[in-house]
């Protein structure tokens, strides 16, 4: 019965990540971070995170040039192979779909323990409004990602179709600045629109870029 409680959570666990993983999102394993851009996967080994003195190895999977459903595909797959895995185990078994073909490039840097945030850091939110838009936060002491999608109607009767907007800080400062004021308004935040949040960074001086 344990093992099965263990398979379980096991298999839930990988199909939230998976599911969950689109552009502007990152997840925490056992010992990574996995964090999805438009165009790559980045991964990041969790053990050193947040201190002084250490390392943090990091890898990055890039797709390259393809089609949108064709990255999300070979993204999603690469994610699917390294759940479970060490950054050692990850990188090794990356670099073995590479080599039998997989479309992707792989780059790898080491950074600062201390400029990595640990797992627990990391705030999330989403907000589903009855227009069709959606507001998801994801925001840490180094970085955020405010994704805004909104419904765009077709004018001929069909249904609207979504459209995605990605908000980012221009500098770790705007970063850190958003994050403190969101620790201590994460109820107010968890019901903002996306022009609610402009209006927040432009009183707090937060300086932004989009795409």
């Amino acid at each position: 019965m344990a093992h099965l409680d263990r398979l379980v959570r096991r298999v839930a666990a990988r199909f939230v990540c998976v599911a969950s993983l689109d552009v502007g999102r990152g997840v925490f394993t056992e010992h990574l971070k996995i964090h999805r851009f438009h165009g790559s996967v980045r991964i990041t080994e969790m053990a050193n995170a947040g201190k002084r003195g250490k390392r943090v190895r990091e890898l990055t999977v890039l797709a390259g040039n393809m089609s949108d459903q064709m990255e999300d595909i070979l993204l999603k797959n690469a994610v699917e192979v390294i759940l479970h895995a060490t950054y050692d185990q990850a990188k090794s078994a990356l670099e073995k779909l590479q080599a039998e073909g997989a479309a992707f490039k792989l780059s790898e840097r080491v950074l600062r323990g201390v400029d990595v945030e640990p797992m627990g850091t990391t705030l999330n939110l989403s907000k589903d409004f009855p227009d069709g838009s959606t507001v998801r936060i994801t925001s840490s002491p180094h970085d955020f990602a405010v994704k805004n999608t909104v419904i765009i109607p077709r004018g001929d009767g069909r249904p609207g179709f979504p459209q995605d907007t990605l908000y980012s800080p221009m500098g770790k400062k705007d970063a850190i600045l958003f994050y403190g004021w969101l620790k201590d308004n994460l109820a107010a935040a968890g019901r903002m629109t996306l022009a609610d949040l402009r209006k927040v960074w432009d009183t707090l001086g937060v300086r932004w870029d989009s795409h």
